[in-house]
């Protein structure tokens, strides 16, 4: 019998992090048990117009994401339906929102199975979620800098505009310094071979892979159009997010102080990013409230609008997510077996 392989190091290190993560969270929730209290009575006072509209905005921010990953399968020549792609997305979001660290590692290895699954080459999904990851990533760090700008705080405005122009320059450059590129090809391969070393995959040459990989991608080519309309979309996903957070103040009754709103959803999903916890649960709570403390909302209708946001974003996303996984999964299990 063949002994089990030892834990490593970096899985102790992701669960000391989680563990200390989810220790500052029970102690910081301990610390404001009153003002929570006082937030959760609130709930029952709410303005359920104003709910709804948070669920609707939410909802069509998933659809958003879904949209911009559907619009660059299409660049790859592969087209499909709509609650395809939706239903992966969601799925997809429930695995990333309920493990912590590894989340979106685990998620983006989802979306590429289920994409390859739908006709998809391993090469296409690679390229469909590095894509998509750039231009979702470049689309927040422009809302950010609009946000600064608004807000008129020069510091958010530089960090802002760094956020924005160091990744598309350092893009720009990678795809036309013909040194960078062999220097990031001598980089895959390495890596390719270290892990065949290791676990012995992936089979065959390393090399070949990657020249393989390069000559599939030359014939993915995601067009002006196409770029501009998965822009839009990456936009509207993050926008309508904002949105619900809107809705979620206008629902506890806030006034919306809108030169720092941008901004504070910023704070939040920064926090999220950090993925420590499961959705980053206890700390985007913590960081969101403090943040529109920072920018003038009194301190229990802020927990209380940070409480109706994430119960919409986090909880309900997450249950539709995992019914949708349950489904994708019942689905692949009783589908006929391709005849030999």
């Amino acid at each position: 019998m063949t002994p089990e392989p030892p834990v490593g190091r970096s899985s102790w290190k992701r669960w000391a992090v989680t563990a200390v993560a989810v220790a500052i969270v029970v102690v910081a929730a301990q610390a404001e048990r009153s003002l929570l209290d006082r937030s959760v009575d609130a709930l029952t006072h709410l303005r359920w117009g104003w709910v709804a509209a948070a669920i609707f905005f939410e909802s069509a921010s998933m659809a958003s994401f879904a949209r911009m990953h559907r619009r660059v399968l299409r660049s790859g020549g592969l087209r499909l339906a709509i609650s395809s792609v939706l239903a992966v997305t969601f799925a997809g979001n429930a695995i990333s929102q309920s493990l912590p660290l590894a989340g979106s590692s685990v998620s983006a290895g989802f979306t590429y199975r289920q994409f390859s699954a739908r006709g998809a080459g391993g090469t296409a999904s690679a390229w469909v979620l590095a894509v998509a990851g750039i231009i979702s990533s470049t689309a927040f760090a422009l809302i950010i800098s609009a946000g600064a700008i608004h807000s008129g705080n020069p510091a958010a405005i530089a960090a802002g505009a760094t956020l924005t122009i160091i990744p598309l320059a350092a893009l720009l450059v990678g795809l036309h310094h013909a040194r960078t590129r062999d220097w990031l090809i001598r980089l895959v391969v390495w890596t390719l071979r270290q892990s065949k070393r290791l676990i012995r995959r992936p089979a065959g040459d390393p090399l070949e892979i990657v020249r393989a990989a390069i000559a599939n991608l030359g014939e993915l080519r995601l067009s002006r159009r196409d770029a501009l309309i998965a822009s839009i979309f990456s936009v509207t996903n993050w926008g309508f997010d904002i949105a619900c957070l809107v809705c979620a103040l206008e629902a506890a009754g806030v006034s919306v102080p809108s030169k720092g709103i941008v901004l504070a959803w910023a704070a939040g999903a920064g926090a999220a990013s950090l993925n420590l916890t499961p959705g980053g649960l206890g700390v985007v709570e913590a960081a969101l409230a403090a943040a529109l403390v920072a920018i003038g909302v009194h301190s229990t209708p802020a927990m209380t609008s940070v409480l109706v946001y994430r119960l919409i974003s986090f909880w309900l996303m997450l249950t539709v997510g995992w019914v949708v996984f349950w489904a994708i999964h019942r689905r692949a299990a009783v589908a006929p077996s391709p005849p030999a």
